[in-house]
């Protein structure tokens, strides 16, 4: 991705360690990529949040979501959505393994673009 990137994170439960790790790993290096995570539904109590993480992360940061395994992309198009409701600026989308099962189609599709560390047929083969 160009530019600069400000976050990474995605739909919990999924997403969490992806996220975790990537943030840990960029302070290492010295970069501030800020984890978040992107509700199911809202918080049940308090502020009603979707977003945990959002002080870290202004309206216009750059982030990119993360996935752990993507099938239709529905999930991830939804937590892309709710990034963008946030005010947040989503580059794309890196998933861990792609099933190629429609992902790829129904993302582009959206405009968005999906990068897989592995596919399935990587995998299996």
């Amino acid at each position: 991705f160009e530019g600069p990137i400000h976050g990474v994170g995605g739909l919990t439960l999924g997403a969490d360690p992806i996220a975790t790790a990537t943030s840990i790993a960029a302070q290492l290096d010295g970069a501030d990529v800020h984890a978040f995570i992107i509700r199911k539904e809202p918080k049940g109590h308090g502020t009603g949040q979707w977003l945990e993480g959002r002080k870290n992360l202004p309206p216009g940061s750059r982030v990119v979501i993360v996935e752990d395994v993507t099938t239709t992309g529905g999930s991830s198009m939804k937590a892309v959505e709710r990034a963008q409701e946030e005010g947040l600026e989503v580059l794309g989308i890196v998933t861990l393994v792609d099933r190629e099962e429609g992902a790829r189609d129904a993302i582009e599709g959206a405009g968005q673009e999906l990068r897989a560390v592995f596919t399935r047929s990587e995998v299996v083969s």
